[in-house]
This record gives C-alpha cells, structure tokens and sequence, in this order.
C-alpha cells in the first residue's frame, strides 16, 4: 500500500482529492504512540518518528498534535537537534497552551545557546520567543512558525522548512499565501544546494497559481537558477524573453531584457549582448540600475566589439542623463583617454578631462583631471593658447589648491614661450 507523504497529501489537496479516510481512532493511536514513546527505547525511535510523521499526516487538525511535536523534539534532541529545534518551536507558534510547552521553550533556548551552532541567532531567538503571536487563526499561526524558521536562515533546517511549506500548502490549500509558501520553499530548495528542485517548485508554483502578485519574481529566480546556477542559458533565455514581453511594466520584467543580455553577452553574442543592454537604458530609463547597464554596455563594446566610436557615444550619454551623479566623473574620463588613445581625437580628449573639472569641482579627482587635459592640450596638441585657458580655469576653480600653484608655472613657463615666439 502506497505511503501517503507530505508531498502526495498536498497534490491530493490540490487537485480535490482526498486520502482514503484513517482506519485507526486518532485518540486510541496517539495513546499506542505515547506508550511507546515513554518506554524511552532508542532501538523504537525510527518506528516512533515514522508513526509520528503518519499521524499528523492523517489529523493535521487534531487538537492533540501537539503532542506529536513534542515528543519528535524530545525524540531527537541527542543527535538531530536543528529537527528537534524545528518541532518544539511548532508547539510554541501553533499550541502554545500546551501543557508542556515551557518545556519546549527551555529546549529551544537549550540549543540555541549551549550547542554553539546557532550563536549567531541566540539573542533573536530570544527575541523572537518573547514576541510569539498571542491571537491568530490557526493559518496565521502556522504561516508565522514557518516565517520564523525562514528567517533563522540555518542550514540545519532546510529540510524542516521544506517539510513545513509541503505542510501548510497541504493544510490551507485556498490560502492565499501558498503561493509565497511555494516561493519560500524554492528558496530553501537552493539554499540547500538543489536547483533544480528550486527550479520545478517554481515552475509548479506558476502553474497552480497563474493570477499570482508573486509571479514577475518568481519567474525571474526561475530565470536566474537556470543561467547562474544550473549553466543552461538556453532556457533562461526563453525565461526572460516571455517575463519582459508578459510583464514589461514590473520590475522583474525590466530586469529581464538587462538579464537576457546578460546571457547573450556569455553565449558570446556581444551585439545580442549590447542590443538589450541599449534597450534596457532607453525603455527604462528612470530605472535605478540604468546607470549601471550603461557602464557594461560601454565596457562590452570596448572590451568586445573594439567599438570606440560606440563606445565613447555611451559615456556621453551617462554624463548627459547623470550629470549629478559622480559617477558620470568615471564616464568623462573613460571618455578622454579613449579620444586620446584609441580615436586620436586629441581635442575632445583635453575638453572631456577639462568638463570633469568644470562638472564635478568638489571631487577630489577633478583637479587631476583638469591637469591632464591641459596637458593634453600643451603636449600633445601643442596649442599653448588652449593650454592657457585650461590652466586658468584650474587657478579660478580651485585658487588655493597645489594643483592650482603648478597651473600658474605652467603659465608662466608658456607665456614666456610665447613672447620668445616658440
């Protein structure tokens, strides 16, 4: 006879089915469990952990199982104590008025502080013990309980978190947070090193609840598990290409075409690559991770394409749109040294390092670069004149300063170059 898991007990739930109802009276079983438990028998502890798992399979709702979790707590303490933690924890969120709940609560603390693998977290379980929900419908309680061992973030509970996701989904199937129950479990799926569990959780997530908030995101993580984790850029592609063209107002269906280029530019399609890059930059451009797409569009046509033309009209761009933001300073002078090195195009190189100083005078770079593009202008362009004018400005703008003192013998040694008519 098939064994009804977790998993199967909430397919059923899913599709309106139900298990053939239990054989066995649930007081008459807990009461065999009982006896069984305080014979303290170590050689009974994989039969009594599976009956345990069987019966709140068979009454979830029993107002006795609480005394299930506690004793699989008690039951594991010794050598699995992260599962022991999850069990007494449930009795405090989901029974708190059950009679040995103190105990639970003293087993908790127990291993969060003399364990040592959960020092980090000892003082926010306490916290956390202090603050359980008083009220709360029995939904709200167990969703608050699975909250609690997602946030603890250990890795010893990963398979409790997931257990307890298959629960809830199993218990309140109309809830309207399974589908972030769902989400939560894919997490713990990947956090637990297995992405492609992540991935199909996802995937089934999406098909049982297409209307979801969660869905943009969800759909996006799908993506993601697939390019960076399970190296199968192929289908995230298709991922992020159906997330932006369903979802193209949402975040996560911004963040697509940025992420589908992403992928293009490691298929080695640099002009894949640089054509979402672009398109991401002009259809959003409010976006806050504009700026940052712009400086990898800019670094993949020069590093990829050897696009300089392309790739100095890019810099322009980011000064044009940010010119408050400090890191257009970055775009100025990128901008210079490729006129100066790779376009020649020598004048635009001394007017873009000279536009850093004009544009950004309380950065501690900009005198620098105001510097060089008047040295540009002496050395390179051999026009004394213009090299003047830059050096002014630098005495204007920054008159007290070292690099204002240097402008000044400049002036001086070129004014005097001038007059002897060199």
């Amino acid at each position: 006879m098939q064994r009804i898991t977790p998993y199967l007990l909430a397919i059923y739930l899913v599709l309106g089915l139900a298990p053939a109802a239990p054989a066995v009276e649930s007081g008459a079983w807990l009461a065999s469990i009982q006896e069984l438990y305080e014979l303290h028998d170590p050689d009974l502890r994989p039969f009594l952990l599976e009956e345990m798992a069987q019966f709140e399979i068979a009454h979830p709702r029993n107002e006795r199982v609480a005394a299930i979790w506690f004793y699989r707590g008690s039951l594991l303490a010794e050598k699995k104590e992260h599962e022991a933690l999850a069990s007494w924890l449930k009795v405090l969120v989901l029974a708190p008025n059950y009679e040995h709940a103190a105990t639970a609560r003293d087993g908790i603390l127990r291993i969060a502080t003399e364990k040592g693998k959960y020092k980090d977290t000892a003082a926010a379980f306490r916290e956390a013990l202090e603050e359980l929900p008083v009220s709360g419908s029995p939904a709200d309680r167990h969703f608050h309980f699975v909250e609690m061992l997602r946030s603890i973030l250990h890795s010893g509970l990963h398979d409790a978190m997931i257990r307890e996701c298959y629960g809830f989904s199993a218990r309140y199937p109309a809830d309207q947070r399974t589908d972030r129950m769902l989400v939560w479990q894919s997490d713990t799926y990947a956090a637990a090193g297995d992405e492609d569990g992540a991935v199909a959780v996802l995937r089934k997530t999406a098909r049982l609840f297409p209307q979801s908030k969660l869905r943009p995101d969800m759909m996006r993580r799908r993506g993601l598990l697939l390019f960076e984790d399970l190296k199968k850029p192929g289908r995230a592609e298709e991922v992020f290409t159906e997330l932006n063209e369903t979802f193209p107002d949402h975040p996560a269906g911004a963040l697509a075409l940025y992420d589908r280029g992403r992928v293009k530019a490691k298929q080695k399609d640099p002009e894949g690559a640089a054509a979402d890059y672009r398109a991401f930059a002009d259809r959003y451009p409010g976006d806050e991770n504009t700026l940052d797409v712009l400086f990898e569009l800019a670094a993949l046509t020069h590093d990829k394409l050897k696009a300089w033309e392309r790739t100095d009209a890019i810099y322009e761009d980011i000064v044009q749109r940010f010119p408050d933001d400090e890191r257009a300073l970055g775009a100025l002078e990128s901008s210079a040294k490729l006129n100066r090195d790779k376009l020649k195009n020598l004048e635009r190189a001394a007017a873009q390092f000279a536009r850093a100083g004009e544009l950004f005078p309380e950065h501690a770079d900009a005198p620098g670069l105001a510097l060089a593009g008047a040295t540009v202008a002496k050395s390179k362009l051999k026009d004394l004149n213009l090299a003047i004018t830059y050096w002014e400005q630098i005495r204007t703008t920054w008159p007290d300063s070292e690099t204002a003192r240097k402008a000044t013998k400049e002036i001086e040694k070129a004014q005097k170059k001038l007059a002897e008519g060199k």
